[in-house]
């Protein structure tokens, strides 16, 4: 440890051999700490230089014999801007990004030294806009001045090839991820990824517009009429999106099945908790799966979904519930019995998995 005439080190913390693992630096005449260190192994894992205005925070790839920045940030303006450095194991920078915070609602980024977006929240209407390298404009926000607005994807010409609307404009849109990349990782550019972020949220929304501008059978409503979604117990509390999914599951859109699926599974599941909801969709599902015996793909996707509901370690515990379930799927037992028939069929087991509850 190198000594200094003007500062004093002090051992914070020791690791279980007696080495230090915390290391800080005061001032010995203003008392501050001016430096802090992190070892592991005896390897400098972290490094803090505390200055006038600024503070440097560094630190050391894991797996390296001698110390090797793996990333080093700046942090200047109170903290609120930073300037971070990213490098691979051979000490050679891969990477930078920057944030300039002008005020509370003026913020830039940039990427690679090269501005990537900026955004102004204090405007009427705000601003919200991303670049291409040359400057030009790449995606930016069209307010309606009614609180919601629209955004555009251009090309590099200024042509508007893409865009979606935006309910909320107060909530800045992140076409851009700020993950750390790796050295190992293919290197992107910002504006790439936000490019490819983009799509896949105007992919998403064409998505949930079909799903929720499905039409739904009178058969499905009248269950769905049965049961208060806005009371009944979830895991998120946002039953209120299960008879759009349970809906959706029936889609012969595969893409809305899917999504469907995702929302359903998120309230009726979590960390193995099972509630109210999980019985009412499956049962009503369970209750479809006779009308569906010419479309296969639907019949498979709820006899599928069936079988990992009652497939459950506790699914048995809400015994009323369960029995409710249990009655939703006997009317479908001829199908179910069809389908576990077949063996050169991947629904073929999860089909005797609910004979075998049926019957048990």
């Amino acid at each position: 440890m190198e000594q200094r005439p003007d500062a004093t080190w002090k051992t914070i913390q020791l690791d279980e051999n007696g080495d230090p693992m915390v290391m800080h630096l005061y001032d010995d005449k203003t008392g501050l700490k001016i430096e802090e260190r992190i070892y592991s192994c005896k390897q400098l894992r972290m490094l803090k230089v505390i200055g006038q205005g600024e503070i440097i925070q560094t630190f050391y790839h894991s797996d390296t014999d001698t110390p090797v920045i793996e990333f080093s940030t700046r942090y200047t303006n109170n903290n609120k801007d930073s300037y971070q450095t990213i490098f691979n194991r051979d000490g050679n920078q891969i990477y930078s990004i920057q944030v300039e915070q002008v005020n509370e609602f003026h913020v830039r980024r940039y990427s690679n030294d090269t501005l990537l977006y900026e955004f102004i929240q204090n405007t009427q209407p705000p601003s919200f806009t991303y670049f291409y390298p040359n400057g030009s404009k790449l995606i930016n926000y069209t307010s309606n001045g009614d609180g919601s607005g629209i955004w555009h994807l251009y090309d590099e010409t200024g042509i508007s090839i893409l865009s979606m609307d935006e309910p909320n404009e107060a909530n800045p849109a992140n076409f851009y991820s700020s993950k750390i990349p790796k050295p190992w990782d293919p290197k992107q550019a910002g504006w790439e990824l936000a490019i490819i972020h983009f799509k896949e949220r105007h992919h998403d929304m064409e998505i949930d517009t079909k799903l929720y501008g499905l039409e739904v059978s009178d058969k499905l409503a009248v269950e769905l009429k049965k049961v208060k979604w806005d009371y009944i117990d979830s895991a998120y509390g946002e039953a209120y999106n299960l008879p759009f999914a349970i809906n959706g599951m029936l889609s012969d859109d595969e893409e809305v099945a899917m999504e469907s699926s995702r929302l359903i599974w998120a309230e009726i599941l979590h960390q193995g908790s099972i509630y109210e909801c999980t019985y009412k969709v499956a049962g009503i599902l369970a209750l479809m799966l006779p009308s569906y015996i010419n479309d296969q793909p639907v019949k498979h996707r709820l006899i599928e979904f069936l079988y990992h509901v009652l497939n459950q370690p506790n699914i048995r515990e809400e015994k009323t519930f369960y029995t409710k379930l249990i009655k939703s799927i006997k009317p479908a037992v001829p199908l179910i019995e069809q389908i576990s028939k077949d063996t050169g069929n991947d629904i073929t087991h999860p089909a005797q998995f609910l004979l075998s509850q049926i019957s048990g």
